[in-house]
């Protein structure tokens, strides 16, 4: 469907099924919140894919450094941000804020159309001109914002929905709303769900970039060749992680107002600002200094893929504000601590998808447990009722009870953590031992689950991890003479597969590909003896999470060295195996960092089907 401006009419998920909203137990009189239920029904929002900029162009100091001499600054280049090109990138990834679980409301420059669940309409015709800001500041834009949607938007859809926007509506009793808006649906031709909540309340959505912060390192490098040449190249490292800003805007009926703002910003956090770091950087290789235009293009891949892990951040944050989670009562199931929930695909959760379980009782609000979306349902609405299925959901803490209130937990499936590693390997000279080679690392690294990643079930509970580790070796002794201990680092990555243990415990077995650099001074030689080994580390972990976003680790591992070299040395040089020990604990982060380029998009299954049924 063609449109010059986009609006999303969307609202979180209806919960069809036919819960009471008062249940009794024995002893106590347990109610599931209205907010919050009504929270999760059909409410309106609109999301504008037009992206505010502050300025269209980035300035990017620039930092030199030549081989083994020092850095020195070179000025500054600038990098364009083309409109077309941030309204592109905005529209391939607002499905990400905005995604099957909502209506939308398409419009172009004079047609309006609505698309729900189960059916498309096309043929609601009122005049809707184009929105176009100019590069401004974020009060100014904000403020152009609401003026648009407040003289452009909200007059059309009064114009839709006829009376029903005047107060008089909200003096009728129920049978006068009902029998009022079905009349109004009839004539405007809008399902009758969609008509009421666009006259109960309704929200938008604005996206704002400020001015970009980056820099650019150009460092010499020397790299041998197949024929054992060496040439110089040029390592061009660009950073540039984008701070985007959401406006959400509350409409009443009559007009709207800012109701919450949300930047995708670090919020003081050591992992999310380095995640958000990490999903900012790129580089290229260069045979010369590089061009402006090596520049650019760098830059514009930077841009999509940060603006990509910026919108994964606001879509978390997003869900920290209740009335923007999907909640839905827990049901009985026939299999120990698994129950059903009444959401899905439909609502675009995914495997491993974390729920916190909440009851009230005597109108008091009370966590108790979480778990997670092992099998998600098949509940798309465009298929028969019949056919639908729940979600089936596995307590990993606590305890639940059916028709308790499942409340999602805004979740990116990403930790970043910090771990102390004792590597119990040794250095052998000629095959000696020196009783050297033991290292202690301390950790730096994040780790994803790739079941809710790529949102495959095959993949439910894998982890993926990368790590950097910087330490101390140890000391030793060759031939009569001392090895000092000296510098150490490592480089590792590998996946593991979990085995929840029940009340947040959990074990794992996995395996990691490392490369390892340690270095030793010796006595009576200038240069440092530099060695290089490559390792597979086999491990097990225990670990334990206090709650969704935190959690504590320990393992054993056994680092087995595959190969080493050596730099500094004349003597056959080799690390032997050793078993080590690590200790951690790891923080949930709002930016999925290293992972966001494989981060799959929402589910499009519902839209499909329900694009199907229409054509049929």
């Amino acid at each position: 469907m063609k449109s010059i401006n986009r609006f999303v009419l969307a609202s979180l998920v209806l919960l069809t099924s036919p819960y009471s909203l008062a249940l009794s137990t024995d002893n106590v009189q347990t109610t599931l919140p209205d907010q919050t239920l009504q929270a999760s029904e059909r409410q309106v929002v609109m999301a504008l894919t037009h992206l505010g900029l502050e300025k269209e162009k980035a300035r990017l100091p620039i930092t030199y450094c030549s081989y083994g001499g020092t850095c020195i600054p070179l000025g500054s280049w600038s990098v364009r941000i083309e409109q077309s090109f941030a309204n592109q990138v905005l529209a391939s990834e607002i499905p990400r804020l905005v995604s099957s679980r909502f209506d939308q409301l398409v419009t172009s420059s004079n047609k309006i159309s609505v698309l729900t669940a189960s059916s498309q309409i096309d043929d609601l015709e009122t005049p809707i001109s184009e929105f176009n800001a100019s590069t401004s500041s974020y009060t100014d834009y904000k403020a152009q914002l609401t003026n648009y949607l407040n003289t452009e938007i909200a007059p059309s859809l009064y114009d839709l929905l006829g009376d029903a926007a005047e107060a008089r509506y909200l003096e009728m009793n129920a049978q006068e709303k009902d029998t009022f808006i079905r009349v109004k649906a009839q004539a405007t031709g809008m399902p009758v769900a969609v008509l009421e909540n666009l006259i109960s309340t309704g929200y938008a959505f604005g996206l704002y970039l400020p001015e970009i912060q980056g820099t650019l390192h150009i460092q010499q490098t020397k790299r041998k060749l197949f024929d054992g040449r060496e040439i110089y190249v040029f390592h061009n490292t660009l950073s540039a992680p984008l701070q985007t800003r959401l406006i959400v805007f509350k409409f009443d009926g009559k007009q709207f107002s800012v109701a919450h703002e949300i930047s995708a910003t670090a919020d003081g956090n050591l992992f999310n600002a380095a995640a958000q770091h990490i999903s900012g950087s790129g580089s290229v290789e260069t045979l010369f200094l590089p061009s402006r235009s090596n520049i650019q293009s760098v830059f514009n891949d930077l841009f999509k893929l940060s603006f990509k892990d910026s919108t994964i951040a606001l879509s978390t944050k997003l869900k920290e504000i209740r009335e923007f989670a999907i909640a839905s009562p827990v049901l009985a199931s026939d299999k120990k601590d698994v129950y059903a929930l009444g959401v899905g695909v439909q609502e675009n959760i995914r495997v491993d998808h974390p729920f916190s379980f909440y009851r009230t009782i005597d109108n008091k609000e009370t966590r108790m447990g979480w778990g997670q979306v092992r099998e998600v349902g098949d509940n798309c609405l465009a298929l028969p009722a019949g056919q639908r299925t729940p979600s089936q959901a596995h307590l990993v803490q606590g305890q639940v009870n059916e028709l308790d209130l499942a409340v999602e937990h805004p979740w990116t499936g990403v930790y970043g953590r910090v771990g102390l590693s004792v590597s119990d390997t040794s250095l052998e000279i000629n095959g000696q031992d020196t009783g050297a080679g033991a290292a202690n690392f301390l950790e730096f690294g994040f780790i994803g689950n790739l079941g809710y990643l790529l949102n495959n079930p095959s993949y439910s509970e894998v982890w993926a991890n990368m790590d950097i580790g910087l330490g101390m070796t140890s000391a030793g002794q060759y031939n009569n003479t001392k090895m000092a201990a000296d510098s150490a680092a490592r480089f590792r990555f590998g996946a593991e597969k979990r085995y929840p243990m029940g009340q947040g415990f959990y074990s794992a077995l996995g395996a990691d590909f490392a490369i390892e650099a340690h270095n030793y001074r010796i006595a009576n030689h200038s240069d440092p003896l530099k060695v290089t080994s490559y390792n597979l580390i086999p491990r097990a972990e225990l670990g334990y999470f206090a709650n969704p976003n935190l959690k504590l680790y320990g393992g054993v591992a056994y680092n087995l060295p595959l190969s080493s070299s050596v730099e500094n040395f004349n003597e056959k040089v080799n690390m032997a195996a050793g078993v080590s020990f690590n200790l951690g604990l790891a923080m949930h982060v709002n930016f999925a960092g290293p992972f966001a380029i494989i981060k799959a998009p929402p589910s499009n299954r519902c839209d499909n089907l329900r694009n199907t049924n229409n054509q049929n």
